[in-house]
């Protein structure tokens, strides 16, 4: 019963005003959490080259491209997904007991 649909004129207005504000230099410079950003070098939903471009003013985050992965990374083939779980172990110490099943 459950499906997905496209986003609603209110969900891309909040979207969308979200991220004017979140992508503000003021905004971004003062963001304080450290943060993995894994991008899929294939993804056709998300910008990767806009992920690119705002991962250095982050200033606790660290970023990689998984080339050839599309938007959901974890649902790859083997090859993509390994390098997803090697990334967010490498970030995240004792997480490799959570996925290694």
């Amino acid at each position: 019963e459950l499906a997905l649909a496209s986003p609603t004129n209110a969900w891309v207005h909040a979207a969308c005003s979200a991220m004017h504000r979140v992508l503000r230099p003021k905004h971004i410079k003062n963001f304080q959490v450290p943060t993995l950003i894994i991008a899929s070098g294939g993804d056709q939903i998300v910008s990767t080259p806009v992920i690119e471009r705002l991962s250095p003013y982050l200033r606790v985050a660290h970023h990689i491209t998984i080339r050839h992965a599309r938007h959901e990374i974890i649902f790859e083939r083997d090859d993509l997904r390994k390098q997803f779980w090697a990334a967010f172990d490498a970030f995240i110490p004792g997480s490799k007991t959570l996925h290694d099943n």
